[in-house]
C-alpha cells in the first residue's frame, strides 16, 4: 500500500469519525436539541376580593365586584374589524361591539368568563388588537353624604390601592393577598387549558366593621 493510499484511507476514517460525532451530539440529547418545541411556563396573579365596609347593624356600605371585559383597540381598519368580529361571534355569545366613551376601544363583551378566555386564547395571541381588562365596580350603598367618608379604591400595579376615605385609611386590612397560578404556553403562544395550576390561593381582604350605624354616621 503506497503512502497516497494510506493518506486517503486516513482522511476517510477521520471524515467518518467526524460524522459519527456530529450524529451523537445532535441525537443523543433530544431535549436540548428541541428547545424551540419546548413549552413555556407563564406565572400569573389572581386578584383577591376586597373586603367590605359594614356598619354595626350589618349593613354593607361599600363593596367591589370584579369582572373581565373583552375589548378591541379602535385603531383597527374596518375590514380587519369585520374579520375578527366574525371569528369572535362564532365562539362567544351576546357580543356587543360598541365604542367606549373615549372611542379608543370597542367593547366586545362584558363579564367574559374564564372558559371563554381560554376558548379565544388563540385569537388573543394572533391579534394584538384584542385586549382583556379587569374591571372593578364599587357598590357604594352609602348616601351621597357618606360617599366621601367611605372613599374609594382601585387595583393598579398588581395591588389594591386605597384612594380616599376609609378605603385608604384601612387599605392594608381590606386588600387581601394575591393568588398565583401557572399555565404552560405552547411555542405558538397558546395557553394549554389542562396545564393550568393554582400555586397560591388568593386571600380575600378582611371586612371593616364600623362601631357606628349608617344612621349614626349621617348625624
Amino acid at each position: 500500500m503506497d503512502i497516497r493510499t494510506k493518506r486517503i484511507k486516513l482522511l476517510l476514517i477521520l471524515f467518518i469519525t467526524w460524522l459519527i460525532l456530529i450524529f451523537i451530539i445532535q441525537y443523543s440529547h433530544p431535549y436540548k436539541s428541541s428547545n424551540k418545541s419546548k413549552l413555556q411556563k407563564y406565572i400569573g396573579i389572581i386578584i383577591p376580593d376586597r373586603g367590605k365596609i359594614i356598619d354595626k347593624n350589618g349593613k354593607i356600605l361599600s363593596s367591589y365586584t370584579k369582572y373581565y371585559n373583552l375589548y378591541i383597540k379602535n385603531k383597527i381598519n374596518s375590514n380587519k374589524l369585520i374579520y375578527i368580529r366574525n371569528k369572535l361571534q362564532k365562539i362567544l355569545y351576546n357580543t356587543e361591539f360598541t365604542k367606549t366613551l373615549n372611542n379608543s376601544y370597542i367593547l366586545v363583551k362584558n363579564n367574559i368568563t374564564q372558559n371563554e378566555i381560554f376558548n379565544i386564547s388563540n385569537l388573543l395571541k394572533e391579534y394584538q388588537y384584542l385586549e382583556i381588562k379587569t374591571v372593578f365596580k364599587q357598590n357604594n350603598f352609602s348616601s351621597s353624604q357618606l360617599k366621601k367618608y367611605i372613599g374609594s379604591a382601585k387595583f393598579a400595579n398588581n395591588k389594591w390601592i386605597g384612594i380616599s376615605g376609609l378605603e385608604k385609611k384601612y387599605n392594608s386590612l381590606l386588600s387581601g393577598r394575591n393568588g398565583i397560578y401557572t399555565v404552560m404556553i405552547s411555542p405558538k403562544g397558546q395557553w394549554l387549558k389542562t396545564t393550568w395550576e393554582l400555586k397560591t390561593k388568593p386571600v380575600s381582604g378582611e371586612n371593616l366593621y364600623l362601631k357606628n350605624s349608617k344612621k349614626d354616621l349621617l348625624k
